[in-house]
């Protein structure tokens, strides 16, 4: 009986970690994800794209806490282990927090420059993602590449989708899908203020 109980700690905490997780401004925001994909695409996306790095960051910082700490050995990990979820469980917040004051500075300024400026804003970015990606697999050494040219590749693959498929639903008109790109700043900016305030 008392071996069942022991058993069952591990599943109880990761079940209440989890139910906190959902529960939370992260939790919310990764929800309006899924919501807005029809109704405001380019903010879900922008959203998508923030929620994932955020999150990796937030895994990254619990990790490097995790071993800090001491991980698996006994007797440190039975301080590691809720000392790391607790990092997890704050950093998201906080990053949630961020992504929204963030994601309200960008929309204001693709509202004041207007579609075309944003376009070639975010070509540009692509193009610094992309080169810096570069230039960390070129002097990446190791073999498999480390974690850091990988994020740096996969940031630079998500700006380079984000720039085409913009140009393709913002700056063509006869293009399949072409959407207004005021209409959905309008939108994206209005859930992001209700969002603020309801969180």
């Amino acid at each position: 009986m008392m071996l069942a109980r022991l058993k069952a700690i591990p599943r109880s905490v990761w079940q209440a970690v989890m139910r906190t997780v959902v529960g939370s401004r992260f939790g919310h925001l990764v929800a309006m994800v899924f919501s807005l994909r029809r109704r405001a695409p380019l903010l879900a996306i922008l959203m998508g794209l923030s929620l994932c790095a955020g999150l990796y960051l937030a895994v990254s910082t619990m990790l490097a806490v995790f071993a800090w700490l001491g991980g698996w050995r006994w007797p440190h990990l039975l301080l590691a282990i809720p000392a790391a979820l607790i990092v997890l469980l704050v950093m998201i917040e906080l990053y949630a927090a961020a992504i929204l004051a963030a994601l309200q500075i960008v929309l204001r300024f693709g509202y004041d420059i207007g579609r075309a400026r944003f376009g070639a804003v975010l070509a540009i970015a692509a193009l610094c993602a992309g080169a810096i990606a570069a230039m960390r697999l070129w002097s990446e050494q190791a073999t498999p590449p480390g974690a850091g040219p990988i994020a740096a590749a996969a940031i630079a693959g998500a700006a380079a989708a984000l720039s085409l498929w913009f140009a393709r639903i913002y700056l063509r008109p006869a293009a399949r899908g072409f959407r207004s790109f005021h209409v959905d700043l309008v939108e994206a900016r209005r859930t992001l203020e209700g969002a603020r305030h309801g969180a």
